[in-house]
């Protein structure tokens, strides 16, 4: 799931989002991008959701702490991004930043 989560984060570029969002729902997680006050998303469902949340732990080593750096090569070029764990509604949440 390197590969989806990485589309994930190539979007967030494509949009020149402020940040994304990964939220669990009952069918999956809901990924939004923020650009102001608009927004654009979707539902990855399951186990697709399963694999990204995986896969963006254990790249941002959140395993036992709420924030991490997270890297990423997109289209050629190494990104960094600032990963966030928060509580949405009793729910793990995930906010993405692009690291200035």
């Amino acid at each position: 799931m390197v590969e989806k989560l990485d589309d994930i984060l190539a979007g967030f570029l494509d949009l020149k989002a402020d940040r994304v969002t990964l939220e669990w729902t009952s069918g999956g997680i809901e990924v939004t991008a923020y650009h102001g006050p608009a927004d654009v998303g979707g539902v990855l469902t399951n186990p697709v959701a399963g694999s990204v949340v995986e896969e963006l732990i254990a790249r941002a080593k959140l395993e036992r702490r709420t924030s991490g750096l997270l890297e990423a090569r997109i289209r050629g070029r190494r990104v960094k991004f600032i990963a966030k764990e928060y509580d949405h509604f009793g729910e793990t949440a995930f906010e993405i930043r692009v690291r200035s």
